[in-house]
């Protein structure tokens, strides 16, 4: 009986569709009409989102294009729904600082959709003076690839 104990997993974890031993990828838009991927592991928690982003500032002329990646360990994250909001720092090209607060929030809504909202404020300093104040909102959605 020991001899076939052996096989016998093998064999069931040959059967076992791939789709349950591989992370799911979906990939949507925004309401910006931008890029935004989620990825599920195995136990079915979100293992990573991006999405990507564009936020007019209070001066003219000025906008902040970039994209925000969120990985665990998140605020809060269920199968069926996530939340998490972050503060990070980042140099801009022209030599300007930038502090950024973001909060996204995700909801299941069937085996092959999820969608939510995200929100974005950023502080753009030059030196130690502030310059610009950016922020934007958005709804996303993704489908599930494959």
């Amino acid at each position: 009986m020991k001899r076939l104990a052996v096989p016998l997993a093998v064999l069931l974890v040959a059967l076992l569709p791939a789709e349950a031993m591989a992370d799911t990828s979906f990939r949507g838009e925004s309401g910006q009409g931008r890029l935004v991927t989620l990825r599920i592991g195995d136990d079915r928690l979100l293992e990573r989102w991006a999405i990507r982003w564009r936020a007019p500032c209070r001066r003219p002329r000025f906008v902040l294009l970039s994209s925000t990646t969120n990985l665990p360990p998140l605020d809060m994250s269920t199968r069926n729904r996530f939340v998490d909001a972050d503060s990070y720092r980042a140099r801009l090209r022209n030599g300007q600082r930038a502090i950024f607060n973001s909060r996204v929030a995700g909801n299941r809504v069937s085996a092959r959709r999820w969608r939510g909202t995200f929100r974005v404020r950023a502080r753009v300093f030059r030196g130690g003076t502030l310059v610009h104040r950016c922020s934007m909102r958005t709804r996303w959605s993704v489908v599930r690839r494959g």
